[in-house]
């Protein structure tokens, strides 16, 4: 199939054009003009597009005036492929999770330059009355306890940065809104190792979740039990709570955290209180 004209792509493909022209040289510093050739684009286009990337850091320019991968690029490649080895790092322990509780076992990775998260990985009940969430759909970390049990574990400016950024707005009626409360609320996750919620998140859930660290001891995801609120048994809590942080702790130990025996949580992220 020929590629469309020039004048028939949109800014947006263009640019991927031209990124995935770049990479195709497999790091070589590329011109102007055989990039231009290369994607059917006038030099002129090229010229701008690339500039526009420059700023970003997506590509950089040699002492030449050719064209390779930025930075910037680089490191969203670093962080996709960290989020990729993270989920076949921990889909096992998700399902042991899943097969010991017979609860739904969720698998969440937070991206630090979206500050937002994802699941990854599903292993679901033999329940007939549970929830399917889907997949690969970026979600707020404030909300349910998928997200907060990592919010709780990053660093203050950066919690910080996402009420700033978010305003809290309510996913649902029962969303933690307003900041003093919330602050207060990812306190108590820090101290006990593990977010429990209703609701805040799906209407009808209960939450369960707790943090993955990596071998910075960084908060680099989650794994969240999530339960129709009809179906939960208060009783069964602390078994279910122990099913959990074993699985989260396992996970966290094999990416090289500092995690000793029978202590949860590790040793805080430095500057991780928040106002209480």
């Amino acid at each position: 199939m020929s590629r469309p004209s020039d004048g028939a792509r949109e800014p947006i493909t263009k640019a991927i054009d031209l990124i995935t022209a770049l990479i195709s040289h497999g790091g070589k510093p590329v011109g102007v003009r055989e990039l231009a050739a290369q994607t059917d684009m006038a030099p002129s286009t090229v010229h701008r597009l690339l500039a526009v990337l420059e700023r970003r850091c997506l590509v950089e320019r040699d002492d030449t005036g050719r064209y390779g991968i930025g930075l910037e690029l680089f490191r969203w490649s670093s962080r996709l492929a960290g989020l990729f080895n993270l989920r076949e790092t921990a889909l096992p322990w998700v399902r042991g999770l899943a097969h010991e509780t017979n609860e739904t076992a969720l698998l969440g990775v937070y991206n630090a330059t979206t500050q937002l998260m994802m699941y990854t990985a599903s292993v679901e009940s033999s329940h007939p009355l549970r929830y399917v969430l889907e997949l690969e759909k970026w979600r707020p970390v404030y909300a349910g306890a998928s997200g907060l049990a990592i919010m709780a574990f990053l660093p203050a400016d950066q919690q910080q940065a996402i009420i700033d950024r978010t305003g809290l707005l309510p996913v649902t009626d029962r969303t933690v809104t307003d900041p003093e409360a919330l602050h207060r609320e990812l306190a108590k996750i820090r101290r006990r190792g593990y977010a429990l919620t209703s609701g805040q998140n799906i209407p009808g859930a209960v939450g369960l979740a707790a943090p993955i660290f990596d071998g910075r001891g960084v908060v680099v995801g989650d794994v969240c039990l999530t339960i129709p609120e009809q179906r939960y048994d208060a009783t069964a809590h602390e078994d279910l709570t122990n099913h959990l942080i074993d699985c989260v702790r396992d996970i966290s130990h094999s990416l090289g955290a500092p995690v000793k025996p029978g202590v949860w949580p590790p040793s805080p992220v430095p500057d991780a209180d928040a106002p209480a």
